[in-house]
């Protein structure tokens, strides 16, 4: 197995690069990023569901039923 000899980067280069995810992000940082990340998901579901409720016509005519239903009594 051969072995892959790596050249030492110098200051000035790491500081040139940009971009990417910091491995120096502190743990409240990235815990607002997955709360964030877990707000955009409950949203986009929420709204899908809305969605497919508003499409579903016998959920649009039980709340019709039920107010004939109470009339009968």
């Amino acid at each position: 197995m051969s072995r892959t000899s790596f050249t030492t980067l110098s200051t000035a280069d790491l500081d040139a690069v940009t971009g990417g995810a910091s491995s120096r992000a502190t743990t409240d940082e990235r815990l607002l990023d997955k709360m964030q990340r877990i707000t955009v998901a409950i949203q986009d579901a929420a709204t899908q569901q809305s969605a497919a409720k508003a499409n579903d016509p016998m959920g649009q005519l039980m709340p019709i039923m039920a107010m004939k239903m109470m009339r009968k009594t």
